[in-house]
């Protein structure tokens, strides 16, 4: 959902929503979350519960902002390096 409305065109890059907040995305059969998604530097809440996504990308990091993280339910074998000094 974007800006109270659902998405009905393919977006290339997640980054240009600069003012997001929160995402949800659970149960989409997503297979990766995109390398940009670091860009969303007001993002505090994610939810990508229940899809089939391996990897995190290393961009994650720089979610300083993010409190509220779900991934169950997923594929994920390895976090990026810097996972740990996200907030």
């Amino acid at each position: 959902r974007a800006g109270g409305g659902v998405v009905q065109q393919n977006i290339y890059s997640i980054a240009v929503f600069t003012a997001l907040t929160d995402l949800k995305a659970r149960k989409n059969n997503l297979e990766y979350l995109p390398e940009d998604i670091g860009e969303l530097e007001h993002l505090t809440a994610l939810d990508f519960s229940s899809n089939d996504v391996r990897w995190i990308p290393n961009s994650f990091s720089k979610l300083v902002k993010l409190t509220l993280l779900d991934a169950r339910n997923n594929q994920v074998f390895e976090l990026p390096p810097l996972f740990g000094h996200c907030s």
